[in-house]
């Protein structure tokens, strides 16, 4: 096998960092072209060769709506972040996201790249159109817990349901039912109606 050639790699970097300069460049023209004609859509695609969506992103990063980094990295942290403002974008695609961690009682902070957060991760620090801050993330992870015990509670109850079948003013119960006093009531109630 070929060795790693030091100098060639090296290059990679240079060369997407003029490739992202690039970018920017065609977004200007295009957003501009745009700007001064809304009706040039299809000019510029013929003319470019580029799908409406493709000179759609270009516009939106030649207004600064979009950070170019962004659209080189498909993963789950990164397609939320296009959601944020600009500067946010900017922003976290160079630093890491601060993630409140709370175990045992205890929170602490956790520095996430984006680009390595998992799917939790990043529901947990990203709202719909920003990052979340500390004590939105508390919050979130709250009510985030709130709605999986009311989940667990309806399966439960669910369940508890298909523990018994009523038919009319008559209640079959099947094996392994067990019914709290206030249930029991609560079935009463039901079958009275």
């Amino acid at each position: 096998m070929k060795e790693v050639v030091k100098s060639e790699l090296s290059r990679v970097s240079e060369l997407i960092i003029k490739g992202v300069e690039c970018w920017i460049e065609a977004g200007e023209i295009i957003a501009k072209t745009l700007q001064e004609n809304p009706k040039s859509m299809e000019r510029i695609c013929e003319v470019t060769g580029l799908s409406e969506d493709i000179v759609r992103r270009f516009e939106q990063i030649g207004r600064k709506e979009i950070y170019p980094k962004l659209l080189a990295n498909t993963s789950i942290g990164y397609r939320k972040l296009v959601s944020c403002p600009y500067r946010e974008q900017q922003h976290y695609s160079e630093n890491p996201v601060v993630l409140l961690v709370a175990e045992n009682g205890k929170t602490d902070t956790l520095k996430v790249n984006v680009a390595h957060l998992t799917v939790g991760q990043a529901r947990q620090a990203f709202a719909s159109n920003h990052v979340r801050t500390i004590p939105e993330q508390r919050a979130w992870i709250e009510s985030e817990r709130k709605r999986l015990v009311e989940n667990a509670i309806r399966e439960k109850a669910e369940v508890q349901e298909a523990a018994f079948v009523i038919h009319g003013s008559r209640v079959t119960f099947r094996k392994g039912c067990e019914m709290t006093a206030h249930e029991i009531a609560e079935l009463l109630a039901r079958m009275s109606k």
